[in-house]
C-alpha cells in the first residue's frame, strides 16, 4: 500500500512540477501581436466590486447536499443550516481576500480524489483523472467570482469556443461541424477535420502565460492579484484507498474541482484559437460568406483545414509555438483526423506521425464521417447494442421496480438525449418502439406488464411515474434548434451558416404550409421535415400561424406584393407572434413605441390586422399552445431549459392521462371524482413520505397495480372468490381493499383512531382513506403530512394480508405506521430538520405515548 502510495505521490508531485524558465517578454509579444478583446473600466469595476449578501445568498442557497466536504471537514450542509449566523462573518471574510488579495491558509489545501478514466488500464496512473476535493468556503469563493465572469467571456470568448461559457453548449460544435463536413463534400475540396488531443491540458497551464492573458484582456490588477492568491503556493495530497499522500506543492495547473477553473481555461487557451484564426497561411472550409479554421469544447480542439498539405504544417507550428509559452502539450497518438477528398503527402506523413486512414471521426462522443446518411448506423446502433448489454446484465440484480425506474431516468435516458440533441437526423417509428420494449422488458423483469406503458410515461403529478418517452425527448431535442433559429439573441456558428444558405430563411418556414425544398441545406430541411412531423403529429397547424412571417409568407398576399414590408425587419417586426400580446391583437400606438414604426406603416397595420383576425385567430386557444408558446417567446427572450419545456409542452399534447382508472374507481366505489380532486390524489401519492419505496406503494395502490381476483379470472377463464370467503366472485380492486364485508371492521377503527390521533371527526369515505383526496374543508393543513402516512399505512396492511382468510387487524396498521416514523425521524435528522419532524409528527407520538 505504501508503495502505491508513493508512486501517486511522485506521479503527481511531477505532473504539477515547476515549468521550465519563462520568457516573460515573448509572451508578451506574443499576445500583443494578436487581435483580441478588452475589458473597459466599467465591467473591470463590476468584477473588482464587494461581494454583497445577495451574491453570497444565493451561491449558499444552490450547494448541493451530500456532496464531499474539504479538508477542514465543514460540509455544504453546515453552511446551508447556519446560513444566518455565517453570512456576516464569511461575507467580511471574502471581501477581505477579493480587496487584499490574501486567502485563508485551508484554501492552499486539497484533497486529490483520482477517478479511473473509461477504457483505462488502471494499472497506471496517468489512467486517472484528479478531482480536487476543496473547502466549501473557498468553492463559494470562486463560485461568486465565476458568476461575474461568465457575463464578460461571451464578450472575450470567440464563438468558437463552446465550452463552459454561458449560452453554448456541445451541441453546437456538433452541428457547425457536421454543416463543414456537409459543404465540404458538396464542394469536393480536398481536406481534412483534426481533433487536437492536449496531454493533461487542466494540468499543464503555466501560470505566468495565464496571468499575462488575462492582463492582455483588459483585467486590472486588483482582480489579477485576488486570482493570483489562489495560486499562492498551493498544495495537495492524493487520497488513494482511503488514505492520503504526504502533501506537496504545486506548481501549474488549474485544479479540476475549483469552480474558476473552466472560465480561467476558455481564456488560457483563447489565443491560440485567434492565432489560429489570424493566420492567412491556414486556409479553412469557406462558405456562407465565413471561413471556418477550428472549435472548441474546452481543451477538445477541432481544425478544419483546406489543403492539408499546406495548412497542417503551419497549424503545427503555432501548436508548437504556443505550447514552449504556455505549456500546452498536445499528444500525436491519440490525435485523430479524417481526410476528405485528401491523401496526404510523404512529407506530412513522415513528420507528423498522424493515422490518416479512418474513415469516422469521434469528437465531443459523437461519430461524424464524410457521409452524414452514415450518422444513424454510427451512433445509434452502437448506443442500442451498449444498451442492451447493460439491461442484460442490470436484470439479474435484484432492483425494485422504483430502481429500474431510476436507472432509464439517470442512464439510458442522458445517453439517448445526448444524441438526440446532437444529430440533426430523422429516426423511424420502429426504431423507437424497439427501445420501448427493451426498456419495458427490463422494467417488468421479462414479465407481464401490469400498466400500460404510456401509463407510465405520464407526469408524476398526473398518475404516472415520468418514464421518458423517447419520442418525445428526440422532438424537442430537435426543436430546440428551431426555437434558436427564431432568437435574435441567440448568436452561433451553426445558426449563421443555416441563416446564410440561401432562400428563405428557416425560421420563416415554421409558420402556415411547411414547404422543404429537396435542393436545399440537407441539416435545415431535415429538421423542418421534423417540424412537419410534430406539427401533424400532435394537430399544431392552426396555432403555427402565429410563427408565420408577414413578409415572408405566400398566404398573405400583401406581403408578396408591398416589399416595405421587409423594412419591418430592421426595427425587429417579423413574426406575427410579436403583433398579439395574449389572445389581442397589439394597438398601433404600442407598436410604434416597442419597434419605432412609423405613421405611414398605419395601412400596412391593418392589412396584417386584418388577417390575423380573419385567418389566424380562431385557431389559436386563449392560452396559447405549450409547445408554439415557447417559440414565441425566444422572439423576445431566448428560454432557458428549452428542451425540458419542449418535453413538457408535447406531454400536454399527446393525449395521454390516467382518466379510465378514475373512471373505473368511480364505477366500483358509487361515486364521483372530479377531474381537480383526482390530480390531487395523484399529487398525494408522490408527497406522501420522504421514501421512494412508500411513494411507489401509494402509487401502485391508486392506479390498480395488484392482481385481484377479478383480473386472475380473465387470465385463467374461470371465476375466483375473494380470498376472504366473503362470498363475492371476481372481486375488483375496490373489493380487495375496501368493500370486502370483511374489511368493514378494520375500517372502522381505521377511521375512529385516526379520527383520535387528529383530534377531529375524518368521514369514512373511499375517496380519503383509500384514495387520498385532501380537502382543506376536511383537514388542518398542519395535519395532512401525517394523516397521507396514516392512509398509506393502512393499505400496506392489507397488501401484507393478501392472499389470506383473515383480514388485517388495527395492531398492524400501528406496526405499519411505527416502521415508517422510524424511517421518516432519521431522514429529517439526517437533514438537519428536526423541527419539521417534530411539528408533523407530535399527534402521533402522543397518541403512541398513551397507547402505551
Amino acid at each position: 500500500m505504501d508503495k502505491i502510495h508513493k508512486t501517486f505521490e511522485n506521479y503527481f508531485k511531477t505532473l504539477y512540477s515547476a515549468p521550465g524558465p519563462v520568457n516573460v517578454t515573448a509572451i508578451e509579444d506574443y499576445l500583443a501581436a494578436l487581435d483580441l478583446p478588452s475589458l473597459g473600466l466599467i465591467q473591470n469595476k463590476t468584477l473588482s466590486a464587494p461581494i454583497t449578501q445577495k451574491e453570497l445568498d444565493t451561491v449558499i442557497g444552490q450547494l448541493k447536499s451530500n456532496k464531499s466536504p474539504g479538508s477542514d471537514g465543514f460540509p455544504n450542509e453546515w453552511y446551508k443550516t447556519f446560513r444566518k449566523e455565517l453570512s456576516p462573518v464569511l461575507l467580511e471574510s471574502l471581501n477581505w481576500t477579493l480587496s487584499r488579495a490574501e486567502i485563508p491558509p485551508s484554501w492552499r489545501e486539497a484533497v486529490i480524489s483520482v477517478l479511473p478514466k473509461e477504457g483505462k488500464n488502471v494499472e497506471y496512473c496517468e489512467s486517472y483523472r484528479p478531482i480536487s476535493i476543496l473547502n466549501v468556503d473557498y468553492k463559494i469563493f470562486t463560485s461568486i467570482i465565476s458568476r461575474r465572469m461568465e457575463y464578460y467571456l461571451l464578450d472575450l470568448i470567440h464563438e468558437d469556443q463552446t465550452g463552459f461559457i454561458k449560452g453554448r453548449q456541445t451541441h453546437d460544435s456538433i452541428r457547425r461541424t457536421l454543416h463543414i463536413l456537409d459543404q465540404t463534400k458538396k464542394q469536393g475540396l480536398n481536406a481534412a477535420l483534426i481533433s487536437l488531443d492536449a496531454e493533461k491540458a487542466f494540468d499543464r497551464v503555466n501560470w505566468t502565460f495565464l496571468y499575462k492573458v488575462l492582463e492582455r484582456l483588459g483585467f486590472n490588477n486588483q482582480f489579477i492579484r485576488c486570482l493570483r492568491s489562489l495560486y499562492d503556493e498551493p498544495r495537495a495530497r492524493v487520497k488513494i484507498n482511503g488514505h492520503l499522500t504526504n502533501s506537496f506543492q504545486l506548481h501549474r495547473g488549474t485544479r479540476q474541482g475549483c469552480c474558476l477553473s473552466p472560465s480561467l481555461f476558455a481564456i488560457f487557451i483563447e489565443p491560440l484559437a485567434q492565432a489560429i484564426r489570424e493566420d492567412n497561411g491556414i486556409k479553412g472550409i469557406s462558405f456562407a460568406n465565413t471561413e471556418h479554421k477550428i472549435a472548441l469544447f474546452a481543451d477538445d480542439v477541432i481544425t478544419y483545414l483546406q489543403n492539408p498539405d499546406i495548412t497542417l504544417p503551419k497549424v503545427m507550428s503555432a501548436l508548437t509555438e504556443f505550447g514552449q509559452l504556455s505549456g500546452y502539450s498536445l499528444n500525436i497518438t491519440k490525435t485523430q483526423v479524417l481526410a476528405i477528398n485528401y491523401s496526404p503527402s510523404k512529407f506530412i506523413r513522415k513528420n507528423y506521425g498522424l493515422k490518416w486512414d479512418a474513415k469516422k471521426l469521434k469528437y465531443l462522443g459523437v461519430f461524424v464521417s464524410q457521409d452524414l446518411d452514415e450518422l444513424l448506423s454510427l451512433n445509434f446502433d452502437n448506443l442500442t447494442e451498449n444498451i442492451q448489454k447493460d439491461l442484460s446484465a442490470w436484470s439479474r440484480l435484484l432492483l425494485d421496480f422504483t430502481a429500474r425506474m431510476e436507472i432509464v431516468r439517470m442512464n439510458l435516458l442522458p445517453r439517448f438525449l445526448y444524441l438526440f440533441m446532437s444529430l440533426p437526423i430523422r429516426i423511424s417509428s420502429a426504431q423507437f418502439h424497439t427501445w420501448d420494449r427493451l426498456i419495458s422488458r427490463f422494467i417488468w423483469s421479462g414479465t407481464r406488464p401490469r400498466i400500460k406503458f404510456k401509463i407510465l410515461q405520464i407526469n408524476r403529478d398526473q398518475g404516472g411515474l415520468g418514464l421518458p418517452n423517447l419520442r418525445e425527448y428526440y422532438y424537442a431535442s430537435q426543436m430546440r434548434f428551431m426555437v434558436c433559429w427564431c432568437s435574435p439573441e441567440m448568436e452561433t456558428g451553426w445558426k449563421q451558416i443555416e441563416l446564410r444558405q440561401g432562400g428563405a430563411q428557416p425560421q420563416t418556414r415554421l409558420g402556415g404550409k411547411i414547404v422543404t425544398d429537396k435542393n436545399g441545406n440537407g441539416i435545415v430541411e431535415g429538421t423542418l421535415l421534423i417540424w412537419k412531423e410534430v406539427v401533424d403529429r400532435y394537430r399544431l397547424a392552426d396555432v403555427t400561424g402565429l410563427l408565420m412571417w408577414p413578409s415572408c409568407n405566400s398566404d398573405f398576399r400583401p406581403g408578396e406584393l408591398d416589399s416595405s414590408f421587409l423594412g419591418w425587419k430592421d426595427r425587429g417586426l417579423v413574426a406575427l407572434c410579436q403583433f398579439v400580446e395574449g389572445n389581442t391583437f397589439k394597438t398601433f400606438e404600442q407598436l410604434k413605441r416597442d419597434y419605432n414604426l412609423e405613421n405611414r406603416d398605419l395601412f400596412k397595420y391593418f392589412q396584417v390586422r386584418h388577417f390575423y383576425n380573419t385567418k389566424i385567430k380562431k385557431g389559436v386557444p386563449p392560452e396559447g399552445s405549450a409547445v408554439v408558446n415557447i417559440f414565441t417567446k425566444a422572439y423576445t427572450h431566448l428560454p432557458c431549459k428549452i428542451v425540458s419545456k419542449l418535453y413538457k409542452g408535447l406531454q400536454k399534447l399527446n393525449g395521454n392521462n390516467t382518466l379510465n382508472i378514475k373512471s373505473k374507481w368511480e364505477r366500483e366505489l358509487g361515486v364521483i371524482i372530479t377531474e381537480d380532486d383526482w390530480l390531487s390524489m395523484c399529487v398525494t401519492q408522490q408527497t406522501s413520505t420522504s421514501s421512494k419505496r412508500w411513494k411507489e406503494f401509494g402509487w401502485k395502490c391508486l392506479i390498480r397495480y395488484f392482481i385481484t381476483p377479478q383480473i386472475t379470472s380473465r387470465h385463467r377463464g374461470e371465476e375466483q372468490q375473494c380470498w376472504r370467503q366473503c362470498g363475492h366472485q371476481n372481486a375488483n380492486h375496490s373489493h380487495v381493499f375496501w368493500s370486502c364485508p370483511k374489511l368493514a371492521t378494520y375500517w372502522d377503527e381505521i377511521c375512529q383512531t385516526t379520527g383520535i390521533i387528529l383530534g377531529y371527526v375524518i368521514p369514512k369515505d373511499p375517496r380519503i382513506f383509500l384514495l387520498g383526496l385532501m380537502s382543506e374543508k376536511v383537514f388542518q393543513k398542519e395535519d395532512q403530512y401525517l394523516f397521507k402516512v396514516l392512509s398509506i399505512a393502512s393499505k400496506k396492511a392489507i397488501t401484507r394480508s393478501w392472499l389470506k382468510k383473515l383480514p388485517p387487524q388495527l395492531n398492524h396498521w400501528r406496526d405499519v405506521v411505527e416502521e415508517i416514523h422510524s424511517m421518516e425521524k432519521l431522514t429529517y435528522l439526517l437533514r438537519m430538520k428536526g423541527h419539521s419532524y417534530n411539528k408533523r409528527w407530535s399527534k402521533w407520538l402522543t397518541y403512541k405515548s398513551k397507547e402505551a
